[in-house]
């Protein structure tokens, strides 16, 4: 554990504590990063850092050096964090507010600023004002959807309903391939998908951008998922099994 503290001087040159923030520290083999101490979903992030996906970890080893890496719900930035620490460079996009918020902070307890730059915003298949549909409002939590429960069927959506109160939040979303066309997100190699289940509209509305990709690491239930990548030309190389309903496939160009 450790605390950084965030001082500043007034006009008569005093030092004023503006605040500060706990961290965990996740020990690396080429170093060391800092999680923001925010909560028990965190902590364990902190805790299984290397065993929770294993197979992302050495999908990320494997990078070219200098890559560009596209995160697509990236929570707290675990593995934008990583990534950064290679000295990749890495856009993260996280629309849930609390998530967004560790994410950036993360960014600056890291020194990331020129390595990750993060976006409040969701993917899907059309550029669009929305809502988020939240499992609940605690920093680190995942199962959060773009998508309406009406349409969470259509869409495959792995989510549970909201709580009684409905945790909702407002959500603009936009399409892969319109951010690509627009210059904004380098010349990425890597492309990381994990929004639980909305996975297959993220790809449909960015095959473009995808197609000159050299690895696609997805989230999801099955291969069917997968079959407009393989429609343009991306074949399943490792497979890493979550749980009974999920995995991790990584995809390379045949």
């Amino acid at each position: 554990m450790g605390r950084h503290f965030i001082k500043t001087k007034d006009s008569r040159g005093k030092v004023r504590e503006e605040c500060y923030f706990d961290y965990h520290v996740v020990t690396l083999p080429h170093g060391s990063l800092k999680l923001r101490d925010n909560g028990r979903i965190i902590k364990k992030r902190a805790d299984t850092f290397f065993n929770k996906e294993p197979k992302t970890i050495e999908w990320i080893n494997k990078f070219k050096p200098n890559s560009v890496m596209i995160d697509i719900g990236a929570n707290i930035g675990v593995y934008s964090l990583y990534a950064a620490s290679l000295g990749h460079k890495v856009y993260a996009f996280e629309p849930q507010a609390l998530n967004y918020a560790e994410l950036c902070i993360n960014i600056f307890l890291n020194n990331f600023q020129d390595n990750i730059t993060a976006y409040n915003i969701g993917l899907s298949d059309s550029n669009r004002f929305g809502t988020l549909q939240l499992f609940n409002f605690v920093p680190g939590q995942s199962s959060n959807t773009v998508a309406s429960f009406a349409d969470v069927a259509i869409s495959g959506a792995r989510v549970c309903e909201p709580n009684q109160k409905g945790v909702t939040q407002g959500c603009v979303v936009f399409h892969l391939d319109y951010l690509y066309s627009l210059g904004v997100l380098g010349t990425p190699k890597y492309v990381k998908i994990d929004v639980d289940g909305l996975e297959p509209l993220i790809i449909k509305g960015g095959l473009s951008a995808l197609s000159s990709v050299d690895s696609i690491l997805v989230e999801v239930a099955n291969e069917a998922e997968l079959t407009e990548l393989f429609k343009i030309g991306f074949k399943i190389v490792d497979k890493d099994k979550l749980m009974p309903e999920l995995a991790n496939y990584i995809l390379e160009k045949a």
